[in-house]
């Protein structure tokens, strides 16, 4: 990666995706920090029946999800109207899900955290004050649908040391938008 390059990605939508345990929010935050774009959160628009609800292990339906998809989004679309993109941290496990942000946005860009079953497990038995635990990783495996091919996406595997995921994140984040 050469810190050279300049790559314009004004108005983007960077949508950091995978189910929970995946790294989502570090990753994300490395990115806005590096990119200089704002973050949004998505865990931080859930409202308190859907935290209950995965806070027990439960898994949240496509009703309980299309309003919380519309906060994040909405809330991005205020970041982006002081910058030229915007981060986001969020499950996105549908394709239904996703094209609410493509939706929102000219240009929509995810990056799918992908691991295995056990380190996800493993990753998410560490996690201390969050209320999505290792209880609700089978129902997000479960409902993940990975990105297709009509969606502009990139795979990082989770296994990989945090800096390294971060430079193939930066590099294909650059790589897609010379293409694109």
């Amino acid at each position: 990666m050469s810190g050279q390059q300049s790559t314009d990605l004004s108005g983007t939508a960077i949508i950091v995706m995978g189910v929970c345990g995946a790294g989502k929010t570090s990753l994300a935050g490395k990115l806005s920090e590096t990119l200089g774009f704002p973050m949004v959160e998505a865990d931080d628009f859930h409202s308190d029946s859907n935290r209950a609800k995965m806070a027990k292990g439960i898994g949240l339906t496509d009703e309980d999800r299309m309003p919380w998809l519309a906060a994040v989004t909405s809330a991005a679309r205020e970041k982006t109207a002081n910058a030229n993109g915007v981060i986001i941290a969020c499950s996105a496990l549908r394709k239904v899900y996703r094209d609410v942000f493509r939706a929102g946005f000219n240009d929509c860009m995810f990056i799918h955290l992908t691991g295995s079953r056990e380190i996800l497990a493993e990753r998410l038995t560490h996690r201390t004050g969050h209320f999505v635990d290792a209880g609700l990783l089978d129902s997000q495996l479960k409902t993940l649908e990975p990105p297709d091919r009509d969606e502009r996406y990139l795979e990082i595997d989770v296994s990989l040391p945090p800096e390294k995921a971060v430079e193939e994140a930066l590099d294909g984040v650059r790589a897609q938008s010379i293409n694109a």
